[in-house]
């Protein structure tokens, strides 16, 4: 995977000082979110960069108004230390299927459009989150993923053109869940299939692609090709690597 990475950078003059670190702590039980998110940053501060991807699984809280008080926090500890976040990742679930119960749906479509007015008050331009998978009787159908990814994407599309933020939605890997064990997730054309009936009913662009790299190296979809075929909605990377086996989500340096 790192020399299909390098590959990427060549392709869209990526520069290593502009590469966003992100920011999400990994203990996500601890109660005093702000101070370990304060760790990392630290961190951060002893590197060249200057931008965060800022991950509100990060943050912990029982009210939209919980959620506003710490977004203002980071916010203003965040410049402070003039550090720019550009983009955000919003909450997921890490398996997000689409059945005829939309209990786990609606729950993490009103998180993300929460979080979403949140991430504008961060001064992100771009907010990320991951589609969804539908299975038909044991296995993956991608017309009824194109149409359940619209349906799900499309009023957090519609709050963003108001908000004046553009959104990404991502690439994410599930588990085995086809009949014959095989790891899925939907193909560029599926995405980007997503992004364009979105565009036709608002009339704008402002949902795109956010192309996970290590995710898409756990598929059997060709890197280079999957991202050629999905340049038109681009608008961020994800770059980390794995083994192919797990999405562990070492650094691009490591592999095997």
């Amino acid at each position: 995977v790192i020399i299909q990475i390098f590959k990427l950078y060549i392709l869209f003059g990526v520069k290593m000082s502009k590469i966003l670190t992100t920011i999400r702590p990994l203990d996500r039980s601890g109660n005093d979110r702000i101070e370990e998110i304060k760790k990392y940053v630290n961190i951060v501060m002893n590197t060249s960069c200057r931008y965060i991807n800022f991950n509100f699984m990060s943050l912990k809280y029982d009210s939209e108004n919980e959620l506003e008080i710490q977004t203002i926090i980071m916010r203003d500890y965040f410049k402070e230390l003039g550090l720019d976040v550009p983009i955000v990742h919003l909450p997921y679930k890490d398996n997000l299927y689409f059945t005829d119960d939309k209990t786990d749906e609606n729950e993490i479509q009103l998180s993300i459009m929460q979080t979403l007015k949140q991430a504008v008050r961060l001064g992100a331009k771009i907010a990320v989150f991951h589609a969804g998978i539908a299975v038909i009787n044991g296995n993956y159908s991608e017309k009824e993923t194109i149409k359940r990814n619209v349906e799900f994407s499309l009023p957090i599309a519609n709050l963003a053109k108001e908000l004046g933020i553009k959104v990404a939605i991502e690439n994410n890997v599930s588990a085995n869940i086809a009949t014959n064990g095989e790891r899925v997730e939907p193909s560029p054309k599926v995405l980007v299939n997503v992004c364009r009936e979105v565009e036709k009913e608002l009339n704008d662009k402002v949902l795109g692609l956010c192309y996970d790299i290590g995710h898409v190296n756990l598929t059997r979809y060709d890197m280079i090709e999957h991202l050629h075929s999905s340049v038109d909605y681009l608008f961020t990377l994800h770059i980390h690597n794995n083994y192919g086996l797990t999405n562990t989500e070492v650094s691009i340096w490591k592999n095997d």
